[in-house]
């Protein structure tokens, strides 16, 4: 049960093929940019799996079956998933022109609401802020697609700290292209075509 719940990671290790169908974990993305004073100091990445990916999960490691992970629980859990930092927490950063993958987290947290599966956890930055000057792209995807992250939160990306007026973001489709199997009709966002390609969506942050 553990290697299906860190399955997304393990998968990345083998080239995206034609053995891969379309995804088979769905993960809403929230992201909270923390500004302090002059500077945006980094910000929260809050995912929420989808329900039958999360009873697997929950299955595993909720031993006492109560609904919550306690201490134990929740160390176990979190050292599997700090396999994650091999693959950047499947997070891209691009900023100044350079795009790089996350090589760090921060307070680290595993948690379950309504019977899902919650991580959040935070990217520290420490970037100047320039009056909405500066610009910062986030992307959030697997490359192989088996995991399907998007933001469908009716309030994906939130704001807080100091002095953030001046900030504001975007959410787009990007220009990359991801190819997979699409034989595999089981599961899916109810709202969402799977053609073959996705396009991961990107958050651009001006600040």
């Amino acid at each position: 049960m553990k290697k299906y719940l860190f399955a997304i990671v393990v998968l990345l290790i083998v080239p995206a093929s034609s053995l891969f169908a379309h995804p088979h974990a769905f993960v809403d993305s929230i992201i909270t940019f923390q500004f302090e004073e002059k500077y945006l100091e980094g910000f929260w990445i809050e995912w929420t799996f989808d329900k039958l990916f999360s009873a697997e999960a929950i299955m595993e490691f909720d031993l006492d079956r109560d609904g919550v992970f306690n201490k134990k629980e929740e160390e176990s859990i979190t050292k599997g998933a700090l396999t994650l930092k091999e693959f950047g927490y499947f997070t891209y950063i691009t900023y100044s022109g350079k795009t790089r993958m996350v090589t760090s987290v921060e307070n680290f947290k595993a948690s379950i609401n309504d019977h899902r599966l919650i991580y959040r956890f935070f990217i520290p930055l420490r970037l100047p802020k320039e009056n909405g000057k500066s610009k910062l792209v986030i992307a959030i995807y697997d490359k192989v697609f088996y995991a399907d992250f998007d933001f469908t939160d009716p309030k994906p990306v939130r704001l807080t700290g100091s002095d953030f007026t001046q900030c504001h973001y975007e959410l787009k489709k990007s220009r990359l292209k991801i190819s997979y199997n699409n034989n595999d009709t089981f599961g899916g966002r109810a709202d969402k075509k799977y053609t073959g390609v996705a396009n991961p969506r990107v958050l651009v942050l001006y600040f």
